[in-house]
């Protein structure tokens, strides 16, 4: 398998886990906003992981005041687990 063929593997890889992600938020959509939320998603997952990345404290700032509460930590970690689960590993 070439580059070019690892890289759309993955990239597909990466779409369905994010489609399974977000599953339940799709289903309730209109079928018309279903491109335009995995969009959204994608967008939004790309700044999380360039601001954990590169901009450490203030990613864990940002996580502080977007939970507000203890116990969403557990179930986005969870989340993020299953993403992971699905996308690399």
């Amino acid at each position: 398998m070439n580059d070019k063929q690892q890289a759309d593997e993955a990239w597909q890889r990466y779409g369905r886990s994010l489609i399974a992600a977000m599953q339940e938020v799709l289903e309730e959509a209109d079928d018309r906003h279903r491109e335009l939320l995995l969009e959204a998603a994608d967008f939004w997952l790309g700044i999380g992981l360039v601001l954990g990345l590169d901009r450490r404290a203030d990613a864990e700032r940002l996580l502080g005041i977007l939970q507000g509460h203890g116990d969403e930590r557990g179930e986005l970690l969870a989340d993020a687990d299953d993403l992971l689960a699905e996308a690399i590993r």
